[in-house]
C-alpha cells in the first residue's frame, strides 16, 4: 500500500503529492530513475530528498519554464529535459556540453565576445558584444540577456529544460528561438548530504569534485549549501615544445548557498547566492584549412589538419603572453511567495547580477607577432518581478503579471598590430544601457473534461542606449593619436572617448607597457551623446490540447516571438558615414507554428512512450554579425529572412529491468530572404550580366558575384535559398540500459547509446571545408548502485570511437600573410571516466 510524501510548491500553490511505496529508491541519476522519466528524452534527475516509487507511481517529470507546472506529459510544447544526475554521469559541466545530449539543440564557444545557441537549426551568429541570443537563459526563475553565461557551470542542479519554439510571452525577452532553463536543487525538509567525485582519464584529464549539504536549520528555516571544483586539461594538445601543455584547461569554482523559511503559513522566502570564478587557459582551436599547407608548416609548423593538435603561442613586444578566459559571476536573487488565497499566489523575485568577463586571443594561432586581441566586458543586470498565478475556478487558471529590467555593458578591446604597414593598436570602447518594462497574462480554461484552451501575452516596451569610439596610436606611443581618432565627431568622437576601464587592470595589459597621458584608471565616459532608440512589441501564443483517453494527448499551438534590437559596439571604423547609420539594427520576430501529440501505450510487463512534433518557424529581420562589403568592418545587420520546419520524435519503452530510449529529428532550415551575404575566401566570382545591371537575383542561389551597394560595386554572396549554419538535417538517438540484480542489495547496470548527427556547415558563409559529414558517437557505462540508493558508481565512455569533427569554423584574416587559412573547434575526442556519487 502506498503511502504519500507532500511537499509544498511555492511557484503555483499547491500541495504536491509524491507517490513512495515499498522499494522506494533516492533518484539520483542511477539506473532506477530512468524507468521513471520515461516519458523525457533522456533520464532526468528528482532534487535528493524526493522519492519515487519503483511501480505503479506517478510517472511525470514537472517542467517549471513556463512559470507553472507542468506535467511533461501534458506539455503543449517540444521540450526536452535531462536531470541533474545524469548530467553528473555525463559529465556536462556547463550549457556547451548539454548541447552533446539533447536532439535539435547547439551550443558553440567563439572566439569573439559572445557564444552561439541554436534551436532547430536557428540562433544568433556572430561575434561581439552587441549580440543578445534568441534563445533564452534561465536560472532559478531570472532570464539573462549574455550569452556567456552558460560558461559559468552548473552544480547541484534538478534538471535543466530546453523549449523549443518562441517562449515569450510568459517566460519573457529575448526567447524567439527558445529557452534554456536551469532549475538548481533547493533545501530539503531533512537533513542530507552528498559528495559527487569525478576522474577523466582521458581527452580532457582531471577531475571534479561537488559537495552539498541540506537540511532544516529551524522549524522554519531550511538551506541548502553546494561547493563545486573542477580542474581539466585541455583537449588539443600543443605541441610547440616551447609552451607544451594543452589547450583549453579549466580552473573553475562555483558556491551556491540557498536559505528557505516560512513566515507564517502563509509566506515563504526563498534568498538565494551564488559565486563563479571560472579560468580557462588557452583556446581549444586550430588551424584545420590552409591554401598553403606546405608554407604554413615550414613558418611555423602546423600541419593544417583537424587532429586536436595546435602550435600556438602568444607572443608580444618580446612578452609572451597566455590566451586566457576568466568569468568572475555573482547572482544574487530573492523570491518571496505569498499565498493570498488557498488558490491564489502572489509571487515576486528580485535578482542582481555582477559579471566580469577577460579573454585575451592571439589571432593567428602561432609564435609570430602578428596580432593580439584583448577583450574585457563588465555586465551587470537588476531585475524585479512580480505576478500573480493560481485558479479563479476549477476550469480557469491564470498568471498575470509584470517585470522590470535594468543592464548595462561595458566594453573594452584592445587590437594590437605588430607587423610592417600595420603595425600600431587599436583601442575601442562601448556601452550599451537597457531599460524595459513588460507586463504579461496567461489564462488556461478547461473547456471540457478533454479539451483545454490557453493563450498568453506580452507588451513589451524597452528603451536602448549606446555608444562606441576608438583611439588608434603607433605601437606603445599612448602621446601620438593618429588625427586624434581620425577626426571622427559626434557619435564617435574623440571629445567623448573614454579612459581605460578598472576592470581592464590585471588582464593582459599588465604586462604591456603602461599607458600614458589621456588614458587613465577613471572608468566612466567624459562625456558625449548615446544614441537612443527604443523597441514596443507584443508576442503571444495560444494552444489547444485534446486528451482523448488518460493515455493520448494531441495539441496545436501557436507563437511569436521577439528579440531586442542590437548595436554595432565593435565600429573598427568609427568616422565612416556608413558605419554610423548601421550603428542600431532592428528587432527580430518570430513565430512558430506545432502540432503534436503524446502517448503511452500499457502492456503486461512493459510500457511505450511516444512523442511527436511537427512545427514550422519563421524569423525575420534576424541579426547577423556580417563582414560589411563597403568598409569592410564587423557590422551588426539583419538578414532578411530565415525559416525551419520539420518534425520531432522521441520516447521509450520501459519494462522493470530494461529501458530503450528514442528520438529522431528532421529540420529542413533554410534562408528565404538574404541577398547580400558575404562571400568566404577564395570563392569562385560569378562574371556580371551582360546588361551591366548587377542584380543580385541574376546570380542565383548561394553563388558571389557583384552587386552595386551605396553605388560602390561589392562582391556578395546570394545566401537565398541556402541552408543555415548548425543546421544538420537528420539527428538521432538510440540508448538501451538493462538491470541486473547482484547479491540482495547491488544494481550493475549496463547502458549504451548511439548518437548521430547529419552533415552540416560550421560556417556562417557556407565553406565547403567547414562542412562536417555525417557521424556517429558511441557512448557506454556501467553503472554499480545499492539498491536503497545511497551510492553509485560509474565507468563512463563518451566517443568511444574518437569521432573528429569541427563545432565552430570561422577565417581568419591574419593567416593572409600565409597563404591564407581558417580555424575551427574540434570536438571532444574519446573520454573516459570514473564518476561516484555518495548521499548520507
Amino acid at each position: 500500500m502506498l503511502d504519500f510524501l507532500w511537499a509544498h510548491d511555492w511557484r503555483v500553490s499547491r500541495r504536491v503529492r509524491v507517490a513512495r511505496g515499498a522499494g522506494e529508491a533516492r533518484c539520483d541519476g542511477t539506473s532506477n530513475f530512468a524507468k521513471l522519466a520515461a516519458t523525457a528524452i533522456f533520464a532526468a534527475s528528482i532534487p535528493a530528498g524526493q522519492a519515487l516509487a519503483q511501480s505503479n507511481a506517478i510517472e511525470e517529470i514537472v517542467v517549471t519554464a513556463r512559470k507553472k507546472d507542468e506535467t511533461i506529459t501534458d506539455l503543449p510544447a517540444s521540450v526536452a529535459v535531462l536531470g541533474g544526475g545524469e548530467m553528473q554521469t555525463r559529465g556536462v559541466l556547463d550549457i556547451e556540453l548539454l548541447a552533446t545530449a539533447i536532439p535539435n539543440f547547439s551550443y558553440t564557444t567563439n572566439v569573439g565576445a559572445s557564444d552561439n545557441l541554436f534551436i532547430r537549426g536557428i540562433g544568433t551568429v556572430g561575434a561581439g558584444p552587441q549580440f543578445e541570443p534568441a534563445v533564452g537563459q534561465v536560472i532559478n526563475g531570472v532570464a539573462f540577456s549574455r550569452s556567456r553565461i552558460g560558461r559559468a557551470g552548473l552544480i547541484d542542479t534538478a534538471q535543466v529544460e530546453v523549449l523549443r519554439g518562441p517562449q515569450g510571452a510568459v517566460t519573457g525577452r529575448n526567447t524567439s528561438l527558445g529557452l534554456v532553463n536551469i532549475v538548481p536543487n533547493k533545501p530539503t525538509d531533512e537533513f542530507e548530504a552528498s559528495v559527487f567525485g569525478s576522474v577523466d582519464f582521458e581527452a580532457v584529464e582531471g577531475f571534479q569534485l561537488e559537495g552539498v549539504l541540506s537540511g532544516p536549520i529551524s522549524d522554519s528555516v531550511r538551506g541548502r549549501l553546494a561547493v563545486n571544483f573542477k580542474d581539466q586539461d585541455g583537449l588539443l594538445d600543443n605541441i610547440n615544445p616551447a609552451v607544451g601543455g594543452t589547450s583549453q584547461t579549466k580552473d573553475d569554482f562555483t558556491v551556491r548557498g540557498i536559505l528557505d523559511f516560512d513566515l507564517g503559513d502563509r509566506t515563504n522566502v526563498e534568498l538565494l547566492g551564488q559565486f563563479v570564478d571560472a579560468s580557462r587557459d588557452g583556446k581549444s582551436r586550430e588551424i584545420i584549412d590552409c591554401v598553403d599547407p606546405a608554407a604554413f608548416l615550414a613558418a611555423i609548423g602546423d600541419d593544417c589538419e583537424l587532429n586536436r593538435t595546435h602550435v600556438n603561442q602568444a607572443t608580444f613586444a618580446g612578452t609572451d603572453i597566455a590566451e586566457t578566459f576568466e568569468i568572475e559571476m555573482t547572482f544574487l536573487t530573492g523570491t518571496i511567495n505569498f499565498d493570498v488565497t488557498d488558490s491564489i499566489v502572489l509571487t515576486s523575485i528580485t535578482s542582481f547580477t555582477d559579471t566580469t568577463i577577460s579573454d585575451v586571443v592571439d589571432t593567428d594561432l602561432s609564435n609570430r607577432e602578428r596580432f593580439l586581441l584583448a577583450n574585457a566586458e563588465e555586465f551587470s543586470q537588476f531585475t524585479q518581478e512580480v505576478r500573480f498565478s493560481g485558479d479563479i475556478s476549477p476550469e480557469l487558471g491564470f498568471i498575470l503579471g509584470g517585470i522590470y529590467t535594468d543592464y548595462e555593458v561595458d566594453f573594452y578591446q584592445s587590437s594590437d598590430a605588430n607587423f610592417t604597414a600595420n603595425a600600431g593598436r587599436r583601442h575601442q570602447i562601448s556601452q550599451q544601457r537597457n531599460e524595459a518594462i513588460s507586463v504579461f497574462g496567461d489564462l488556461t480554461y478547461a473547456a471540457t473534461d478533454t479539451v483545454d484552451i490557453s493563450g498568453g501575452v506580452r507588451i513589451i516596451r524597452e528603451d536602448r542606449a549606446g555608444r562606441a569610439g576608438q583611439v588608434l596610436s603607433d605601437l606603445y606611443s599612448f602621446s601620438n593619436e593618429r588625427g586624434a581618432c581620425g577626426g571622427g565627431s559626434g557619435l564617435f568622437g574623440c571629445r567623448f572617448f573614454p579612459d581605460i576601464p578598472e576592470f581592464a587592470a590585471g588582464t593582459v595589459f599588465a604586462g604591456l607597457p603602461a599607458p600614458t597621458g589621456t588614458f587613465t584608471s577613471v572608468p566612466s565616459f567624459a562625456g558625449g551623446p548615446f544614441f537612443e532608440t527604443d523597441d514596443d512589441d507584443v508576442t503571444w501564443n495560444v494552444n489547444a490540447k485534446w486528451r482523448p483517453t488518460d493515455n493520448s494527448l494531441y495539441y496545436v499551438s501557436a507563437a511569436t516571438g521577439f528579440k531586442a534590437g542590437a548595436f554595432n559596439l565593435l565600429a573598427l571604423n568609427p568616422d565612416n558615414a556608413l558605419n554610423a547609420l548601421n550603428f542600431s539594427a532592428d528587432p527580430e520576430t518570430s513565430t512558430n507554428l506545432e502540432l503534436g501529440g503524446r502517448h503511452t501505450v500499457d502492456f503486461d510487463s512493459a510500457r511505450l512512450n511516444f512523442n511527436w512534433t511537427l512545427y514550422q518557424l519563421e524569423v525575420q529581420d534576424q541579426q547577423l554579425s556580417n563582414l560589411d562589403p563597403v568598409t569592410v568592418v564587423q557590422s551588426v545587420v539583419n538578414a532578411g529572412e530565415a525559416r525551419s520546419r520539420g518534425f520531432e520524435v522521441d520516447g521509450s519503452i520501459v519494462s522493470d529491468t530494461t529501458t530503450f530510449g528514442y528520438s529522431l529529428a528532421y529540420t529542413d532550415a533554410e534562408y528565404t530572404d538574404f541577398p547580400l551575404g558575404t562571400c568566404y575566401v577564395g570563392q569562385t566570382v560569378q562574371a556580371a550580366p551582360a546588361s551591366g545591371s548587377f542584380a543580385i537575383g541574376e546570380l542565383g542561389s548561394g553563388l558571389c558575384g557583384p552587386t552595386l551597394v551605396n553605388g560602390t560595386v561589392v562582391n556578395v554572396q546570394n545566401r537565398t535559398g541556402t541552408t543555415l549554419v548548425q543546421a544538420p538535417e537528420w539527428q538521432a538517438n538510440v540508448n538501451l540500459q538493462r538491470d541486473f540484480a547482484v547479491g540482495e542489495n547491488l544494481v550493475l547496470t549496463p547502458f549504451i547509446e548511439l548518437q548521430f548527427v547529419g552533415e552540416h556547415f560550421t560556417d556562417t558563409e557556407l565553406r565547403p571545408e567547414s562542412e562536417n559529414s555525417d557521424f556517429t558517437l558511441v557512448n557506454a557505462r556501467l553503472t554499480l548502485a545499492d539498491s536503497d540508493g545511497k551510492w553509485n558508481v560509474a565507468l563512463v565512455g563518451q566517443n568511444l570511437s574518437d569521432e573528429t569533427y569541427i563545432t565552430f569554423y570561422n577565417e581568419s584574416g591574419q593567416l593572409t600573410p600565409l597563404s591564407g587559412g581558417s580555424f575551427g573547434f574540434p570536438n571532444i575526442g574519446r573520454q573516459v571516466a570514473l564518476r561516484a556519487r555518495f548521499n548520507f
